[in-house]
């Protein structure tokens, strides 16, 4: 089996998982090529009709388990899949009509670790295709370490497929039990990787749902976001101390890790309230002789940014520049 697409889902509309699942059934694969693993992660409010219109389905496996979160959901569902490659598609996203075969047929030609395809934002719950670029490239391969150290990674699993075995021949997991629970495992997934593919084709399609959780600014939501966010740069450092400890090439991890800092940086002081948040977690980003932050094969913008948070007065204009919506 070529494929399992993992789909996660807790208290999803039907019309969503209706709209995801009938896009995947027409997927242009061989049915006997991939299978569809939906974890159920302890809704109170499932989509029935949905389930009791698919579940009778051969491809389709339903697994649930009490609300522990979406990485929880997305270990569990590692756990039961048999495709070489693995696929994680969001309830409420889709992919674009002919857009995986291709994709998934040169990851399996080329015997790839990671393929990495581009995604579009969209509002619409009709938009079957993406206006793809003129000319559809697909990059050499590259080894991880070099390719975090050259490249941007973003933490967003679903827009990679990637090799079941990469996974679980190192237990690779994501965080369980809370947010940015993918940072850190799609980091370590892409330094283990032999052979890493780009290709420019338009394969996910993400829907800005209305009333997302992903949408809110909640105070309490910005908290846990911000916790999070620095457990999930103590645990990068942590993999990366143990690497180094190997003798292990580890620039791609550094610099994952000043990225991570940045981020972390910019989350904080774009608050309302942000000094006493800076003042909590400047001797913590201190202790892991993450700040000051250091240059590092950045863009333009990221060495500016990191000029500026190493100061106080650069701090307080970054501020006021994320305040007014000037990135």
């Amino acid at each position: 089996m070529q494929l399992s697409i993992i789909i996660p889902y807790y208290n999803i509309e039907d019309k969503y998982m209706f709209r995801c699942l009938s896009n995947v059934f027409s997927l242009e694969i061989p049915r006997n090529e991939y299978e569809i693993i939906l974890v159920d992660d302890g809704s109170t409010r499932p989509p029935q009709k949905a389930k009791a219109h698919y579940e009778k389905n051969k491809r389709t496996v339903w697994l649930s388990q009490p609300h522990r979160g979406l990485g929880a959901a997305r270990n569990l569902g590692i756990m039961h899949a048999q495709g070489e490659y693995i696929l994680f598609l969001d309830s409420d996203d889709y992919l674009y009509r002919g857009t995986l075969p291709p994709v998934l047929a040169h990851a399996t030609k080329s015997g790839c670790d990671i393929l990495r395809f581009a995604y579009r934002p969209c509002t619409s719950m009709q938009e079957e295709t993406a206006t793809q670029p003129d000319k559809i490239v697909f990059t050499p391969p590259m080894g991880g370490n070099n390719y975090l150290r050259t490249h941007h990674v973003p933490s967003m699993a679903c827009i990679y497929i990637f090799k079941r075995s990469l996974c679980t021949g190192i237990n690779l997991q994501f965080a369980e039990k809370g947010f940015i629970e993918d940072e850190v495992f799609t980091a370590i997934l892409h330094y283990n990787a032999r052979r890493i593919v780009e290709t420019n084709t338009i394969v996910y399609a993400y829907y800005n749902r209305p009333g997302s959780i992903t949408q809110s600014n909640s105070p309490k939501r910005i908290e846990a976001l911000t916790r999070y966010h620095f457990k999930a740069i103590s645990d990068l450092y942590e993999y990366t101390r143990q690497q180094r400890a190997m003798r292990r090439p580890i620039q791609g991890l550094e610099r994952k890790l000043k990225g991570l800092t940045i981020d972390f940086v910019r989350r904080i002081v774009i608050q309302e309230k942000w000094k006493p948040v800076w003042k909590e977690y400047l001797p913590k980003l201190k202790s892991l002789k993450l700040f000051p932050i250091h240059g590092a094969n950045f863009t333009f913008k990221h060495r500016i940014f990191s000029i500026l948070a190493n100061t106080v007065l650069g701090r307080n204009l970054l501020h006021e520049l994320l305040k007014r919506g000037i990135h």
